[in-house]
């Protein structure tokens, strides 16, 4: 459900507060069906056609990548929740693509992918040092939200992945 020209749930438009914190008590949180479905099909649509380069630094991550930008109001409401402004890239994975833990980072993802099995890898994980893991399941059409306070990565797409690949347009 999304107000008129929105392209953000209008559920999410109207509880910033709310989203700001459960991430300053959870350090990450997930919004589900967070676009209107006309927009999320039209990013997905774009995000599919864009042009990916391999990008690999074995000490940290290995992948496809490419640039997207996003419109000013979905940078607006990340704004609103997180007080910055992120830099976003779309990342393909697939069989054996993974991504380190990183530094303590403000980030966001945004999940395209369609028909994912978790354990196939893919998926997002956060540690907050002290081997507390977070495990972001993967759900299309969601925002994942950390607030820099704890390590990000993504798991290793396994075998079982087979030909498939997981989408995510990711803000650092």
């Amino acid at each position: 459900m999304t107000s008129k020209n929105s392209i953000i749930n209008q559920h999410y438009s109207t509880q910033i507060s709310a989203i700001k914190k459960a991430l300053s008590s959870e350090n990450v949180v997930q919004l589900q069906e967070f676009f209107d479905k006309e927009f999320y099909y039209t990013l997905l649509s774009q995000a599919r056609k864009s042009k990916l380069k391999q990008d690999v630094d074995i000490f940290e991550y290995r992948y496809k990548s490419g640039k997207i930008s996003l419109p000013k109001e979905f940078e607006d409401f990340i704004k609103k929740i997180t007080g910055k402004k992120f830099k976003y890239q779309i990342i393909e994975l697939e069989h054996k693509d993974y991504s380190l833990i990183h530094d303590k980072k403000a980030e966001i993802a945004i999940d395209l992918t369609e028909n994912w099995l978790n354990g196939w890898g893919g998926y997002l994980m956060y540690n907050d040092g002290s081997g507390n893991v977070t495990k972001i399941p993967s759900k299309q059409n969601s925002l994942t939200i950390s607030n820099g306070k704890i390590f990000g990565a993504i798991k290793y797409v396994n075998n079982h992945s087979g030909k498939n690949k997981k989408l995510y347009i990711i803000g650092r």
